[in-house]
């Protein structure tokens, strides 16, 4: 508990720059740690790495936006915080286990 209380700071920041580049150094700085322990600590205390919850929270609006509107692919995956499409068609399909557009397919 108290160790999730020290990464709340964290987590709002991934969550209000959702869209934009973040890095393990800032995330770092955040919460007054070194990027290595930082990343020993998130992982402890969460059970992800950052780069895995950051893709993770990135994915699960991709999924919102799939569901709730009818924008491009490309313009979501932007939205998300993902510059690259190829890197995002890999990691949603890593994490749902289908693309994008089987998934906004299977929506109907």
């Amino acid at each position: 508990s108290r160790r999730l209380d020290q990464l709340q700071v964290v987590f709002e920041t991934i969550n209000s720059r959702l869209s934009e580049p973040l890095t393990i150094d800032e995330l770092a700085a955040l919460v007054f740690m070194t990027p290595s322990y930082f990343c020993t600590f998130f992982k402890n205390s969460t059970g992800f790495t950052p780069t895995q919850y950051i893709h993770k929270i990135r994915i699960a609006r991709s999924i919102d936006l799939l569901k709730s509107t009818s924008r491009s692919i490309s313009d979501i995956a932007l939205d998300c915080g993902f510059n690259n499409l190829a890197n995002f068609n890999r990691i949603f399909k890593r994490t749902t286990g289908q693309t994008p557009i089987a998934l906004r397919a299977q929506l109907g």
